[in-house]
């Protein structure tokens, strides 16, 4: 009654994105291995799931721009 329902995080081509701690913003990767160090659990695997899970939303990269360099355009484009 008083507890909010999660929604389910999607990624730009809206599919839904797993609930581990590489995509978590309460961890942080490891320079020297592959693991993690999660502020809630400690030391844990990037496949590592937990129920504190928070989607990292700098993780997405925006869409590159499209160059108009590579787009051939003539007067005629542009006429109405």
């Amino acid at each position: 009654m008083f507890f909010k329902k999660k929604r389910k995080v999607l990624s730009d081509k809206n599919d839904a994105v797993s609930n581990i701690c590489a995509t978590c913003k309460f961890a942080i990767k490891l320079h020297s291995s592959e693991d993690f160090i999660c502020i809630k659990k400690g030391m844990v695997s990037p496949d590592f799931s937990c129920k504190r899970y928070a989607f990292n939303h700098l993780l997405n990269r925006p869409q590159k721009k499209h160059n108009l360099s590579t787009v051939k355009l003539s007067a005629k484009d542009f006429e109405i």
